[in-house]
């Protein structure tokens, strides 16, 4: 048995009314069928959504939480239906592009203001989100594309069925507030920066384990004052003068008020791939990974 939208809209209903009865008044099906449809959505999930009253219903923890997801996977399919029926009238190719944050902020614009862009003849739909997100959606159809990046081996091993293309490799940077008065691009040693106030990437992660195995085997232990999971937010923490950081140069692009130096071993770069299927080739998704990677390649 498959969950399907319908379930899930008479889930929203039923979170939203607290009763079987009121629920079915919303969406058109009898009090019965909507008691039947949660049922299914029980047994096929294999938790309790609902205790139930003589004239109402309780939504549990798990109906709380499966009620968000629901939530976002009916506004997914509104969007999907809305997007298809635009590319249908404009008779454009719809591309789907998952795309990790400060990818989108720097280099999606150049892409779309090259002028090879309007040839491509391509709707774009864009998802932003990290990468193990867009990853997942394009395993499960969602997406055309997913640009992601990798830091040493921290990616999963994608299937058989994924083709990986490798765009280019981005820089970490050691970079510090200019409040501390430290000019850029002075040359600095781990000694120099293990007193300082220092945010780090957030240790649950992948790429946050690998930053911090890096910087530990050149013997770097800094006087950790921030974890973030957000290198954009990184950086402007930094700016504003709280500590200094280790970070990608995609994600430097609008900091204001820091400074780069340069930190003798403590060089590392992160790999900036596209992923594919390869069950649903076409040149549509060819054309704007060679776009990335022309801008990447350019001046930023």
């Amino acid at each position: 048995m498959a969950i399907s939208s319908s379930q899930l809209q008479t889930l929203l209903a039923v979170m939203k009314t607290s009763s079987f009865a009121a629920a079915a008044e919303e969406v058109g099906y009898s009090p019965s069928n909507v008691s039947q449809q949660m049922l299914a959505l029980e047994q096929e999930t294999g938790v309790r959504l609902f205790t139930r009253h003589a004239r109402s219903v309780t939504p549990t923890e798990e109906a709380f939480a499966l009620a968000k997801q629901a939530a976002r996977i009916l506004a997914g399919v509104d969007v999907m239906i809305t997007s298809s029926r635009a590319v249908q009238g404009a008779g454009k190719d719809l591309l789907r592009v998952g795309i990790f944050p400060s990818l989108a902020a720097r280099i999606l614009p150049l892409v779309l203001r090259h002028p090879d862009w309007e040839e491509t003849g391509v709707d774009l739909r864009v998802s932003v989100a990290e990468p193990w997100e867009t990853a997942d959606e394009l395993r499960s159809g969602g997406l055309d594309v997913a640009f992601v990046f990798q830091l040493g081996d921290s990616s999963p091993p994608w299937p058989p069925s994924i083709a990986r293309d490798h765009i280019a490799e981005d820089s970490f940077k050691v970079v510090i507030p200019a409040t501390w008065g430290i000019a850029s691009k002075t040359l600095m040693s781990v000694h120099d920066l293990s007193s300082r106030p220092w945010i780090m990437q957030y240790p649950g992660g992948s790429d946050g384990i690998v930053i911090e195995q890096h910087l530990r085997s050149h013997n770097f232990r800094p006087r950790v004052v921030g974890v973030s999971d957000d290198f954009n937010a990184t950086a402007a923490l930094v700016g504003a003068g709280m500590g200094g950081a280790f970070l990608p140069e995609l994600s430097l692009q609008r900091a204001e008020g820091l400074v780069r130096v340069r930190v003798d071993g403590l060089e590392m770069s992160r790999n900036i791939i596209a992923l594919t299927s390869k069950e649903r080739p076409g040149s549509r998704p060819q054309a704007l990974i060679r776009l990335f990677r022309e801008a990447l390649e350019g001046p930023r």
